[in-house]
């Protein structure tokens, strides 16, 4: 498989909202666990969570730009096929 395509479904995983849910859970028991003093493996100000977020943002970075990347290059390759739609269609008029 492409590499390209495997970042491209790595990226689905982060849009996708079960994904979200989870993520929103853990963060709730992770806030809730340190401020309740359950556990105190990170306290206020969660610098480990904050951690953890600018890894995921810096993982996520790149894979966003090259999905875009290769969206743009779809977007072109349908609008070079509709000139040629429309191209042709104009020529077949033509004709009769």
């Amino acid at each position: 498989m492409n590499g390209l395509l495997l970042r491209q479904k790595r990226l689905r995983v982060f849009w996708h909202p079960w994904f979200l849910v989870g993520q929103t859970v853990v963060v709730a028991v992770w806030i809730y666990l340190n401020i309740a003093g359950i556990t105190k493996f990170d306290p206020y100000p969660f610098i480990l969570l904050n951690l953890a977020f600018s890894l995921q943002a810096a993982y996520a970075a790149p894979l966003i730009l090259l999905a875009q990347t290769r969206q743009s290059e779809r977007d072109q390759a349908h609008a070079i096929a509709d000139a040629q739609h429309r191209e042709d269609l104009a020529e077949a008029m033509a004709q009769r």
